[in-house]
């Protein structure tokens, strides 16, 4: 009966809107989206009855590993879209019923926390045509959240003048979590089935551990979203436990926890309460990351908690930006409403705001501004490199919002370039001629930055290979790029995403890429994905194609061949035949 109710078509059907929300893209079995998206109904029922005959099994997923700060690495997990499905499915049961229970303490925690939507469980289905629809996030957005987060730090710090703060977290949380005292929680305290409980405990076996290694009976797979949920859940008794303390100031975001007070009596009595409280789970404090100091600078707190930003989410920002645009070029109220709608494009088009010198001026001020700060943080040392000049721990933010910003700006100017006038065809002219691409001059004045935090900063290859991903052809790119995959050829995760940023970019040579293609064992998966994915974008003659089939054919990792087969239909839909396809790549 229990699994009618966590497994009927409408939760599936639910689990399948929040899945493809899920915050984290790269954890995304998008080949196996599409195979869902072309019988989706049909997909959702055969999962259905299959779970529900007792006919489902989970598989072993697809993991990778993203660099640390530490130089260590964090596994992910890229679970197939059947199990993402179900993973989400059975959260979507207990966060509805518990609900109310579980957003008590929204107020303290500033990470993954519920949407308010999920109280009205599979009933948002029905609520898409209403005038209201429905986002189907399973979270809150990161930059409200981000927001709440600033506001209570100032109010606490600013405002209410607390002078000492605690920092802690938990050492390698999600792959130390024990799946026993996560079952035993969920069966006492959410009212979790039995039957529910040990197919969660078989997934969780499955799916836990190292690409290389299982870990049965304890970690739970970290980046699909129902993982930070159940993460959650291990600590939420420790939000309670901590408000009741009474301490000045409690806030959480996932396993990175700031307590406040003026006494730092209580702080250390905070501290053994945590450390008690974990060692009830198997888990215990990170003793190098846990620290009791005085607030010495009330203005920039240096304990700012590390948001895990994605692009997607914060893209939803950059109305912040147009807000500015709007207010001070006094564009009109049309263009603000409509961008904003419009957003995901980011593009500006005549129709829709006067003003268009402004616009032009407005994007390349943003430009300017991101170059003016670069010089305030990195400055050249005297063998003439570039060098972070000492400042607060949190310069590592200020580039990332300086990445987003310039990244924005420069995706609009370039919506500006090199598209045709239609005024003889009697149609309102375009913007687009008033920027030329010689014009945007940041290209070559922030180069050497962007490659330089790229090496400063490996485990953030991802927003910053977006921004390069902006830039045009430039051999000096293309050569610190190379340079930089030289250097970390060792995290998969950060040459992948250079290699991607390469592909997007750059132009290649037919000897470059016959290197490329004999360079490829050099690679564990995921960085060979990067690669192949520049190789199949980039190579058109014969020989180089029949060399690169040769050694897709090769290819151990049948999910690999199937993710790239989707990137070359995607990139040269229309040119091939899908059963030769197929057999090119051994499948």
């Amino acid at each position: 009966m229990s699994f009618k109710k966590y497994f009927n078509f409408a939760n599936l059907r639910l689990a399948w809107e929040r899945m493809l929300r899920w915050t984290d893209p790269t954890v995304k079995d998008y080949w196996g989206i599409k195979v869902f998206e072309s019988n989706l109904d049909q997909k959702l029922n055969q999962l259905s009855q299959k779970l529900i005959n007792g006919e489902y099994a989970p598989i072993r997923p697809q993991k990778f590993y993203v660099p640390k700060p530490s130089g260590t690495q964090r596994t992910k997990t890229k679970l197939m879209v059947q199990d993402a499905l179900v993973y989400q499915a059975i959260v979507n049961i207990i966060a509805y019923e518990s609900y109310e229970k579980l957003s008590e303490y929204d107020y303290c925690v500033f990470g993954n926390v519920l949407n308010e939507e999920v109280e009205e469980g599979v009933e948002l289905l029905s609520s898409v045509d209403s005038e209201k629809t429905p986002t189907f996030f399973f979270f809150k957005s990161y930059p409200n959240l981000y927001n709440d987060f600033a506001t209570f730090v100032n109010t606490i710090i600013v405002e209410d003048e607390i002078r000492f703060k605690l920092e802690t977290d938990i050492t390698g949380f999600f792959d130390t979590i024990p799946h026993f005292r996560l079952l035993s929680k969920l069966s006492d305290e959410y009212s979790v089935e039995d039957e529910i409980l040990e197919l969660l405990s078989d997934c969780l076996d499955c799916w836990s551990g190292t690409r290389e290694q299982e870990t049965f009976d304890i970690g739970i797979p970290q980046g699909p979203d129902p993982s930070f949920f159940l993460a959650n859940i291990i600590l939420h008794d420790l939000d309670v436990l901590m408000e009741e303390k009474g301490v000045d100031g409690y806030c959480r975001y996932m396993d990175d926890i700031r307590i406040y007070d003026n006494d730092t009596n209580n702080l250390f009595s905070a501290m053994i309460e945590i450390d008690k409280y974990l060692k009830g789970y198997a888990l215990s404090l990170n003793s190098s990351k846990t620290q009791i100091k005085e607030i010495l600078d009330k203005d920039s707190d240096d304990s700012i908690i590390d948001f895990h930003v994605d692009y997607e989410s914060a893209d939803m920002e950059v109305s912040k930006i147009l807000d500015k645009l709007y207010k001070e070029h006094g564009l009109e109220d049309k263009f603000s409403h409509q961008a904003k709608r419009t957003t995901k494009n980011k593009k500006i088009t005549y129709e829709e705001v006067s003003g268009k010198e402004n616009i032009i001026k407005f994007w390349k001020e943003e430009l300017s501004f991101v170059e003016n700060r670069f010089p305030i943080f990195i400055d050249n040392n005297s063998q003439g490199q570039l060098e972070l000049i000492a400042t607060k721990s949190n310069v590592e933010r200020k580039f990332l919002d300086l990445a987003f910003k310039y990244r924005i700006a420069l995706q609009n100017l370039k919506s500006l370039i090199n598209v045709e006038e239609t005024e003889s065809n009697g149609e309102t002219p375009s913007l687009m001629s008033l920027v030329k691409i010689e014009d945007i001059e940041s290209y070559e004045n922030t180069l050497k930055y962007w490659l330089f935090l790229l090496n400063q900063y490996p485990w953030r290859a991802y927003h910053y290979c977006m921004v390069l991903n902006e830039f045009p052809t430039d051999e000096n790119l293309k050569k610190g790029l190379f340079k930089l995959i030289e250097t970390f050829q060792f995290y998969e995760w950060t040459v992948h995403h250079l290699f991607l940023t390469l592909s997007i970019s750059q132009k290649f040579e037919e000897t470059e890429l016959d290197a490329l293609i004999d360079s490829i064992s050099r690679y564990t998966d995921y960085g060979k994905v990067g690669l192949y994915k520049l190789l199949i974008y980039h190579c058109e003659t014969e020989l180089l194609n029949s060399k690169l089939y040769s050694l897709l054919q090769k290819e151990p990792n049948k999910y690999l061949k199937k993710e790239l087969i989707d990137f070359f239909i995607e990139k040269r839909s229309g040119n091939f035949d899908s059963n030769d396809l197929f057999k090119s790549f051994g499948l």
